[in-house]
């Protein structure tokens, strides 16, 4: 009874991470493009140039951190159920002295790197404003460490929507705050200050929360012979952690580096769409995901197991399609109507950003796959070839083609990492079906060749739509897209089991929400 009970609490946990993951997403990205928008009108593309790739830098640094969050939460599992309150302390305490040393070393390091600024910020003058903008960034980043050890707590409890239902209402509340301070002052300097209060202030809120719901919470010694334990784990997931940063932060740094840190105000314009979709996806693929966990772990024939995992990569493929083909059709309008057309890169950027996404959504269900089969050793070497691949392409292109060449890198990169997972998740998880591991590479060309076909048809039809109204344009371009892309996945697919699967996927999935 008292299973029954728990799965059913954790089905409704899971239910309401994944209502409030997607309404405080759509808060998120409205914040972002709001104050983005006024970034760009009262302080320039210039500094949101410099502020990105201070960012992407900080990134570097943050690897210090080599996963041990990650660690952490998965060893608190079985404590947190079992109530094992002196294992959770004893973590918590790991997990406190390491942010807490990771927290010094990430401020020396950061001040370390000031030197090498009028290299990553080409075409800048680094003068003392740079610096001190660059010092109040590296507080900002090395806050968490030292005040949201906590936040870890809450995440292996199944408390995300606390942690996001607090992240997004102080949000809200800075980003009026810096708005109206931007608006009178246009200045970056009182912009940055208040990001930083504002990351403080909801670490002290979340750790003031933690000690209300976790009263057992005290200090006790640091257990070394756990830490060992744990550290074994890191090993693994540090490389995961490069291959991750590569991917995601490295383009503006050497965007800035090559070409120019003014460059990268121009491209953030287009990631913080494609992040935006980017969001979206997964929090409308997270209440699916544990579903096809359980099944995994349930399900033991490797032919039922390999037809779920196609399954899974049709409805990953079928979300993408009704979010890629509009970015790529509508990106360049939405770019002219939110900051303005001279914000507007090439054509041909805009769909190397949908190609990277659309391997990026797809190709994730062997992520999930080699998650649930704890297969990261044999993933190891796939993200270094597939880091180390981003990062030469990316370099020796920028020099020729220049952003167009540092997305080519990264979507080379991408192909490698797909390419590669797919063969570790058959010769492992689907051993003994070769024949379905080429049935699947003919399954992804014909779905890539839809998609492609699609966006081309997509793109025409919008560009023949009258300009009369550019909104209304756009709503309707973006009602084209959607059409097409529901329509279409209903006539060649309709019979499938992929497609079955989906529809009662849907349906469960409503139903819960109902009784939650």
């Amino acid at each position: 009874m008292n299973v029954k009970k728990d799965k059913i609490g954790r089905k409704k946990s899971a239910v309401i991470n994944s209502m409030i993951g997607l309404v405080t997403s759509i808060i998120s990205m409205t914040i972002a493009f709001v104050t983005r928008s006024i970034f760009i009108k009262y302080l320039g593309v210039e500094l949101l140039g410099i502020s990105s790739t201070f960012t992407s830098v900080l990134g570097t640094i943050s690897l210090a951190e080599l996963g041990f969050q990650t660690a952490i939460i998965y060893y608190l599992y079985k404590p947190l159920s079992d109530e094992n309150y002196t294992d959770v302390n004893e973590l918590i305490c790991i997990l406190k002295v390491v942010y807490n040393i990771i927290g010094v070393l990430f401020i020396i390091v950061g001040i370390c790197l000031i030197p090498s600024l009028p290299v990553i910020l080409k075409g800048i003058n680094v003068d003392g404003h740079i610096i001190v903008y660059y010092l109040i960034h590296i507080l900002n980043a090395s806050c968490t460490y030292f005040l949201g050890y906590r936040r870890t707590l809450l995440y292996a409890d199944k408390r995300e929507y606390t942690i996001k239902t607090v992240d997004s209402i102080i949000s809200i509340v800075f980003c009026i705050m810096k708005i109206i301070a931007v608006i009178m002052t246009a200045n970056y300097l009182i912009y940055i200050v208040l990001t930083t209060i504002q990351t403080i202030t909801s670490n002290i809120v979340l750790h003031i929360l933690c000690k209300r719901y976790y009263r057992y919470l005290v200090d006790v010694k640091f257990n070394v012979v756990k830490f060992e334990s744990i550290w074994k784990d890191i090993k693994v997931l540090f490389v995961g952690k490069i291959a991750g940063y590569i991917y995601g932060s490295t383009d503006n740094i050497i965007i800035s580096s090559v070409i120019g840190a003014v460059s990268v105000g121009y491209i953030v314009n287009y990631t913080t769409v494609i992040n935006a979709i980017s969001t979206l996806v997964f929090s409308v693929f997270s209440p699916i995901a544990p579903m096809i966990g359980n099944l995994i772990v349930e399900e033991h024939d490797k032919n039922r197991n390999e037809k779920i995992f196609r399954t899974y990569t049709y409805v990953r493929y079928s979300i993408t399609l009704c979010s890629v083909i509009p970015f790529i059709v509508l990106a360049q309008s939405f770019i002219e109507i939110w900051v303005g057309s001279q914000y507007m890169l090439s054509m041909v950027i805009v769909w190397l950003f949908g190609i990277d996404r659309y391997i990026n959504f797809v190709h994730s269900s062997l992520c999930d796959f080699i998650n649930a089969d704890g297969l990261f050793a044999q993933d190891k070497n796939i993200e270094i070839i597939g880091a180390l691949t981003n990062i030469v392409i990316s370099i020796i292109l920028a020099h020729f083609i220049g952003i167009i060449g540092v997305l080519i890198g990264t979507i080379v990169s991408q192909g490698v990492f797909w390419i590669g997972r797919s063969a570790v998740v058959y010769q492992n998880c689907f051993k003994g079906t070769d024949g379905n591991y080429k049935m699947y590479w003919q399954q992804q060309a014909l779905y890539f060749i839809i998609f492609i076909f699609l966006t081309v048809i997509c793109e025409k039809i919008y560009d023949i739509l009258p300009c009369y109204n550019y909104a209304l344009r756009f709503v309707t371009g973006g009602i084209i897209c959607e059409i097409f892309a529901i329509s279409f996945n209903l006539l060649l697919f309709h019979k499938t089991y992929e497609y079955k699967f989906i529809k009662s996927t849907i349906l469960e999935i409503i139903f819960k929400i109902k009784n939650v």
